[in-house]
């Protein structure tokens, strides 16, 4: 599985051959050929690991998630300042799903009514979309800030509402 921010398709899963000749760089001066693959190992530890496998990449890679894949950034963004990665030592905390199992219908509904433009399937496709990447990188929610990461998503729901078909002024 390769993550390339760069690229249109950002994730790609490739065999061994095609990753090789992708890596290949061929020098036009002197017909050197290289590979341009180098170990990033960073100096701290890293807390969000995303767990790929190549089922979940085919299946990122799939209509239904075209959206998602084109946002990555921003939908990991937004999750990352609202949830916690799990490490060992974490007690006490939901994960995402389990949040969304008990709050999705009426996040929902709170905004599809509140704004009146968006619908229920369209604000429901983007709470699965941010409950595909918390599954992947392992996102929680510790229990004493689930009243706050339910303020926070119906913020970003507002958000996406008050972006996509506009809002006049309330007061």
């Amino acid at each position: 599985v390769v993550v390339d921010s760069e690229q249109d398709k950002v994730i790609v899963i490739r065999n061994s051959e095609q990753l090789l000749r992708y890596w290949r760089f061929k020098d036009k001066d002197n017909g050197v050929i290289s590979y341009d693959a180098y170990a990033i190992i960073p100096n701290f530890k890293t807390y969000t690991r995303a767990q790929f496998t190549p089922a979940t990449a085919k299946q990122l890679m799939s209509k239904k998630y075209v959206s998602l894949s084109l946002k990555w950034d921003q939908y990991f963004n937004d999750l990352i300042s609202i949830t916690r990665p799990r490490t060992k030592l974490t007690i006490n905390a939901i994960s995402f799903s389990e949040f969304l199992r008990r709050n999705k219908e009426n996040l929902v509904t709170q905004v599809a009514n509140w704004h009146g433009m968006p619908t229920y399937k369209e604000l429901s496709n983007i709470l699965e979309n941010m409950d595909f990447i918390a599954d992947i990188y392992d996102l929680i929610i510790p229990i004493d800030e689930e009243k706050h990461a339910l303020i926070d998503v119906t913020s970003l729901l507002m958000i996406y509402a008050c972006g996509k078909y506009g809002m006049d002024p309330i007061y």
